[in-house]
């Protein structure tokens, strides 16, 4: 018997008791659209998601509050702006009021080096991303999009 039969014979005992997600090979499989349940603005470029927890909005940057830490630790390439960071806030929180029926989706791409979820971010057709590049509360950083995803949706 093959080390990978061997696992599967395992696998098939266990039954119910190992998630679906543990025995899906993760390195192939596509990413889907998630629901975002009780979505918080936290700044111009993130997002939480009850759910699903902190998410970085894929391809962009926002500015930054000046006692944020990438402003105080002086690391990166920030924008350090109070009444900019301010703004890009507030326009995900417009936004937020207006289509508060509508429902939230996240499309997970990979993880920084924080930890956070970076995803694509749609509001009803509404990708979160562009919206903030559209109306000038956050730059595009190729580096941050990750599969060019952002550069695609925005055009």
């Amino acid at each position: 018997m093959t080390k990978l039969s061997r696992m599967m014979a395992l696998l098939m005992q266990a039954g119910d008791s190992i998630p679906a997600a543990a025995t899906t090979a993760h390195a192939h499989a596509r990413p889907r659209w998630e629901s975002c349940l009780d979505p918080w603005v936290i700044d111009g470029d993130s997002i939480r998601c009850s759910n699903l927890g902190e998410i970085r909005l894929l391809g962009i940057d926002a500015p930054d509050y000046r006692d944020s830490p990438p402003c105080v630790g002086h690391y990166g390439n920030h924008i350090c702006d109070d009444a900019a960071a301010k703004a890009a806030k507030q326009a995900l929180i417009r936004l937020k009021l207006q289509m508060r029926y509508v429902q939230w989706q996240a499309l997970p791409i990979t993880r920084d080096r924080y930890g956070r979820l970076v995803a694509e971010v749609r509001v009803g057709s509404i990708d979160l991303s562009c919206f903030q590049l559209a109306n000038g509360s956050a730059r595009y950083i190729s580096e941050y999009d990750n599969g060019g995803g952002i550069a695609r949706s925005c055009r």
